[in-house]
């Protein structure tokens, strides 16, 4: 079964699928995405894009609400492929309910958002039998998908009119200018992972506003200021509820759209914080490095060894100390024209960055590379090829 969206939308297609209790895939392509719906008997048992979004909002997410590390995370990341072996190994290291909810959340919400589709083509395959995580989820019917799903897609083309762009920065408005400032000059705080546990809920507590559960959420990822689509990602909520949520606080004013002014604000002083870090601590690096020298025998081949080794850690630091500051650059420049840079070079004569600024240790240009929805920065390191020893950013 195939054909246009035109001609049969999704809400026709399902219930065919269902009634002829099929077994299969359907795949829609959209405009811009792809997403594969799986069914078992007629009933909808998975659903991903068909893209990397789904890992990358799971990701955020758990990261966020502190289920997962970043280490844990990362030996997640082999299974990404193979939904029916990531969600139980996903299963062994949160509680399984949680992995079962956000499994169910993440089905929901791709099935939502097809809904939603009104232009594209699909294709359902036939099959004996289709593999998900059987053990984390149980088939979903699909009458009550529609029913839900058709609601809430109408609500959402509403609150997306409604909502910024989905890279403008947001912050929470309840502190008054000169409070904001205090708590960015506070370099040493530390911002509570609850909302309910900082300075601003107790403000808001005074003043009477009402913070529902789900207003927690979303400003508890708001400790610093975001872009949109990332605090839709990071929230532990489905879709609708965090873009439903944030139009929510947007109107109550406790959240509210920075401008460009603001951002660079916020931006540069981090910028130069972190880029004064790496600085401090490859200077130390390299005392320390010194002293270890002169008191070996220094034409040692094994002390020259470990010589080399410091100063290839160092030049490291350095390299990444340099591509997080071209990364606030390329920021601050995409905020003043609107567009990416298309080349380094670009960005230097802008003025925003100096050119030396663009050499990495090894005195080689940074190499910047512009993809449709990315960019990257590396350094080839110290042999100038593609190795181990490169030092990368992707944003």
């Amino acid at each position: 079964m195939q054909g246009n969206l035109k001609d049969f939308s999704i809400t026709n297609i399902l219930p065919i699928i269902k009634a002829e209790t099929k077994t299969g895939l359907l795949e829609v392509k959209g405009e811009n995405r792809v997403i594969l719906v799986s069914f078992l008997g007629g009933s909808v048992v998975y659903a991903q894009y068909g893209d990397n979004g789904w890992f990358t909002r799971l990701r955020d997410m758990l990261c966020t609400a502190r289920h997962v590390t970043p280490e844990v995370w990362k030996s997640l990341e082999q299974y990404a492929d193979t939904p029916e072996h990531f969600w139980p190994s996903l299963a062994n290291v949160i509680p399984p309910e949680a992995a079962s909810a956000a499994l169910r959340r993440q089905v929901t919400d791709t099935l939502f958002d097809l809904l939603r589709y009104k232009r594209g083509t699909y294709t359902f395959t036939a099959m004996k039998s289709v593999e998900y995580p059987s053990q984390l989820i149980n088939p979903m019917d699909v009458d009550f998908l529609l029913m839900e799903g058709c609601r809430i897609a109408d609500e959402f083309g509403m609150i997306d009119k409604q909502l910024p762009k989905p890279d403008k920065f947001l912050r929470r408005s309840i502190l008054s200018e000169e409070e904001m400032q205090a708590k960015r000059a506070a370099k040493n705080e530390v911002e509570p992972p609850d909302f309910r546990d900082t300075m601003e809920f107790a403000i808001l507590s005074a003043r009477g506003v009402e913070i529902t559960d789900h207003e927690v959420k979303i400003l508890s990822v708001m400790g610093r200021p975001r872009q949109l689509k990332l605090i839709l990602n990071m929230a532990d909520l489905s879709s609708f509820d965090a873009s439903n949520t944030v139009l929510s606080l947007l109107n109550k004013k406790v959240v509210a759209e920075m401008t460009p002014n603001e951002v660079l604000a916020f931006e540069k002083p981090r910028a130069q914080s972190a880029t004064g870090g790496y600085v401090a601590i490859a200077f130390a690096m390299l005392l320390l490095a010194f002293g270890v020298f002169h008191r070996a025998s220094y034409w040692h081949p094994l002390q020259m060894a470990n010589w080399r080794a410091l100063c290839g850690a160092v030049a490291g630091m350095q390299a990444r100390s340099d591509l997080a500051e071209i990364r606030e650059a390329v920021g601050i420049y995409y905020l003043q024209k609107g567009q990416m840079p298309s080349s380094l070079l670009e960005l230097a004569r802008s003025g925003i960055i100096g050119g030396d600024s663009l050499k990495d240790p090894w005195r080689r240009d940074y190499v910047y590379q512009l993809g449709p929805d990315q960019f990257s920065l590396f350094s080839l390191g110290a042999d100038g090829a593609p190795s181990a020893d490169d030092v990368t950013f992707t944003e």
